[in-house]
């Protein structure tokens, strides 16, 4: 898929931001290592193209239909930082039942992506980013009609990505995080990237509540099995973060 204007100006403004705040970063002080571990819940729709070629299916499951369709997820993230280093890990699984009228078929989607990232903290309010994400898509397909037809897939592939991550301070309790990456590039995806918007709120130094929106879009094609994958996921997203 193209990416839509906002998704363009996200990640121009998050990766041009670098140098100009980098300008008036000083060193980060190194005073140990700083760990922080959210747990959060992706309430997200799907929109896009899966399958096996030639049969494949037009997915599009909206947010109340993703709660009703839900068959697992889990989500969290970690992230470790000293200096003006940072490391992080974010995990997300989605086990999806669905239905689609283009053609008519029932569809299981089980949906696995792991990132590890590397940042280097130029300022409190912004770093750049460069990692790598493991994506595996298992499909089901129950084709309706006459014939009864049935395709299933299974893919894995790595995806290398870059981006950036801004931090603004929104009086004493809130910040306002806006993250963006791009990538693929041809070596696992043709296209992925993905932007996090999210609004936090210290309730604790070592608690706070975050909620946002986050579009997802991965246009993944193995032409040695036909397997397709051309989906965007989107939606709200709420967690809580620990501090340690």
């Amino acid at each position: 898929m193209k990416l839509p204007a906002s998704a363009v100006a996200a990640l121009l403004l998050v990766c041009s931001s670098g140098p100009v705040l980098a300008q008036s970063a000083a060193a980060a002080p190194d005073d140990g290592w700083s760990w922080e571990a959210t747990i959060y819940m992706l309430g997200a729709s799907l929109d896009g193209t899966t399958g096996v070629t030639p049969l494949t299916a037009d997915i599009d499951v909206s947010f109340d239909e993703i709660l009703d369709n839900l068959e697992f997820g889990a989500m969290g993230r970690m992230r470790a930082a000293r200096g003006q280093w940072a490391f992080g890990l974010d995990v997300i699984y989605m086990g999806l039942g669905a239905s689609t009228d283009q053609p008519p078929a029932d569809i299981d989607v089980d949906e696995t992506a792991a990132e590890l990232s590397v940042a280097f903290i130029y300022s409190e309010r912004f770093e750049s980013l460069v990692g790598v994400r493991y994506m595996r898509i298992s499909t089901d397909i129950q084709f309706q009609g006459p014939l009864g037809t049935q395709r299933s897939g299974n893919v894995d592939w790595w995806d290398p990505f870059i981006g950036g991550r801004t931090t603004l301070p929104l009086g004493e309790s809130w910040k306002f995080k806006l993250r963006a990456d791009v990538g693929g590039f041809g070596i696992g995806s043709d296209l992925a990237w993905q932007v996090e918007t999210l609004f936090t709120r210290d309730f604790s130094p070592r608690a706070s509540f975050e909620i946002g929106y986050r579009w997802i879009d991965v246009d993944y094609q193995d032409d040695d099995n036909g397997f397709i994958f051309d989906v965007m996921t989107q939606g709200p997203q709420a967690g809580v973060t620990f501090s340690f």
